[in-house]
């Protein structure tokens, strides 16, 4: 049962204003919600998703871009918010539907205000997949669409941090007749390795290893596979294409075209300045103690005694500003001090100045964690630079870094939003098909 314990700030106060209802939820079987996964049709395009993360199931509105945590009134009936995370007021309630087998048909979707949605549950073709990289060995989940093959395919390459293969766009392209390879990372769900000790360099080997997996198949075009990365993965993906002649063409959304010390002091400047309201002296201290720490990092030195002792005793001088709290870097058992030596001296310019296959890059306006500007502006001057006829750069107003519709554009307002920007899960999937086609046509 939610109880105000378990609520934020303003959730509390709308509850104590009379405006928010305390719900009493059931306890549901996690199992259940394997059923429910998938995509649902209301009509041709008009879509909804239903995906499961952690903790719970989470579903997408792809015809109007909401989406939202999904809370469980009993084993079939489930509710959402007005925003992704907060569960009361009411605003969506969502109803699955069986057949006399007990096998998941549907659901029924209604939203405060708008008339009742009735969606078919789509079921496309899914094979569990393992592939291997050296001695990692990565486990994966191919879905294929219902169409008669050989189809074009994606790869998906994971952002920062640890990444399952859950995702709630794989569908959406098997619908659209594009099939759609994601994985757990390694270190991650059934993939062996630790991604906390690899290179992006080692990342872009996964990649490649799936793309080597999609091409012996009959039922996959050899000639049509692509590689998509999101945030970090933008810098695997480019590093996957630079390797590799099978890949077809290069999705990129909200990927870092600098380095990875600039990409870094830029995420960092956008958060002192816009959020914190440092200017002046201020700013360019915290940026300066902020240089020499990645700077550090980078080599390696950190882990050593003298490393860390010049970067202790410059810490002591600087403690008592007001913006050192921000910048202070992390104790030295963080993996992160391991990992740096690995990744901080990644440039990808020479990289995309090299890059001739179809490129699509999708950039959010309010992105304060891959600020877009300069991302922008060092791909498209590499891209011209390689000779690349043929690439997309497509900005969308209001998005933050996940591409939802954002007041401030730092993610720890994300639990407030409520949708994604419209066109967002459009843009890809229309330049994929236009792409493919093309092709086909030559052929």
């Amino acid at each position: 049962q939610l109880n105000e314990g378990m609520l934020s700030g303003n959730v509390k106060r709308g509850v104590a204003e009379g405006r928010l209802q305390l719900i009493r939820t059931a306890k549901v079987d996690p199992h259940v919600f394997d059923h429910y996964s998938g995509l649902y049709e209301v009509s041709r395009d008009k879509l909804i998703s239903i995906t499961r993360f952690p903790p719970g199931p989470v579903y997408t509105d792809f015809e109007t871009g909401r989406f939202g945590a999904l809370f469980p009134l009993s084993e079939d009936t489930f509710f959402s918010g007005e925003a992704f995370m907060l569960p009361a007021p009411v605003d969506v309630r969502i109803k699955f539907l069986r057949n006399v087998r007990g096998e998941v048909m549907g659901l029924l979707f209604q939203q405060s205000g708008l008339p009742q949605k009735r969606a078919r549950k789509i079921n496309f073709r899914r094979e569990e997949v393992s592939f291997s990289n050296g001695d990692v060995t990565l486990s994966g989940t191919l879905v294929l669409p219902n169409t008669k093959g050989p189809y074009p395919a994606v790869v998906r390459i994971h952002g920062a941090g640890p990444g399952r293969r859950v995702n709630n766009a794989d569908e959406l392209h098997a619908y659209h007749g594009i099939a759609f390879l994601t994985y757990d990372k390694r270190g991650v769900g059934q993939s062996t390795g630790d991604w906390r000790k690899s290179s992006f360099e080692d990342l872009a080997g996964d990649a490649l290893a799936g793309v080597e997996l999609l091409k012996g198949r009959p039922d996959i075009d050899s000639g049509q596979i692509g590689v998509g990365g999101g945030s970090e993965g933008g810098w695997v993906a480019v590093i996957a294409a630079s390797r590799s002649p099978d890949i077809a063409f290069i999705l990129t959304v909200a990927g870092p075209a600098v380095s990875y010390i600039d990409e870094v002091m830029l995420e960092v400047e956008s958060g002192l300045r816009l959020k914190r309201g440092l200017t002046g002296k201020d700013l360019e201290d915290a940026l300066a103690f902020q240089r020499l720490v990645l700077d550090l990092s980078r080599t390696g030195k950190t882990l050593s005694d003298e490393g860390w002792v010049k970067l202790q005793s410059a810490a002591e001088k600087v403690k008592s500003e007001k913006w050192f709290p921000y910048v202070e870097p992390d104790p030295r058992e963080s993996f992160w001090w391991h990992r740096a030596p690995l990744i901080a001296n990644f440039d990808p310019v020479p990289l995309w100045e090299k890059i001739k296959i179809p490129v699509l890059a999708i950039y959010a306006e309010l992105d304060r964690n891959a600020p877009t500007p300069k991302n922008v502006e060092r791909l498209e001057a590499s891209l011209k630079k390689a000779g690349n006829k043929d690439y997309t750069i497509k900005i969308f107003p209001r998005a933050n870094h996940e591409f939802l519709e954002a007041h401030t554009g730092f993610l720890d307002e994300s639990p407030r939003l409520s949708r994604f920007v419209p066109g967002f899960f459009g843009t890809n999937i229309k330049w994929i098909l236009e792409h493919t086609r093309k092709k086909r046509r030559r052929l």
